[in-house]
């Protein structure tokens, strides 16, 4: 499966971590292999946007009526009833998944607090947000356990350890 993306790089000092030629290849290869490991089939483009937390935070207010920054937000286009069990052929008429946006900020204090490379945190919370958009979630202990684990094995196919273990 071809991972399509669209880039929108609204801070510059993404450009810090890496090169807009590389966030594009970074983009593509998390969401490829998000698709792959889930066996997503359907020709799909994911959005990206790399931000900052004064435009994280209103986003968080406006459609989680939480005001504070946070380190990734998903807006899928479609709701899924089970993470990517059924999907409707009304589907398959609309190429665009929906948009992942990530805050430099918080991204950057996250790497340090939990001791990982910014770029391992950032490709981390990319395939996170990628999988939010195809219906998986973290509400409950049952589903956070199954979308940590597609993520652990996800990272890891991109050789990156697993930082839940950081985070324990």
């Amino acid at each position: 499966m071809t991972a399509h993306t669209i880039l929108d790089i609204a801070d510059a000092r993404w450009l810090d971590i890496f090169s807009k030629r590389k966030w594009i290849e970074t983009t593509r290869t998390c969401s490829k292999h998000v698709f792959n490991e889930v066996a997503w089939s359907h020709y799909s483009i994911v959005e990206f946007v790399l931000s900052s937390d004064e435009e994280i935070q209103v986003l968080n207010k406006q459609y989680r009526q939480k005001d504070k920054p946070t380190n990734v937000l998903s807006f899928p286009l479609l709701e899924f009833s089970a993470p990517t069990s059924v999907v409707s052929t009304l589907f398959l008429s609309n190429e665009l998944l929906g948009t992942v946006v990530l805050s430099i900020e918080t991204v950057l204090k996250e790497s340090v607090v939990l001791d990982v490379p910014v770029k391992n945190r950032v490709i981390h919370l990319m395939v996170h947000g990628v999988l939010h958009l195809l219906g998986y979630d973290h509400e409950k202990d049952s589903d956070a356990i199954v979308m940590e684990s597609l993520e652990i094995v996800i990272l890891q196919r991109l050789g990156i350890p697993n930082l839940y273990v950081s985070v324990c």
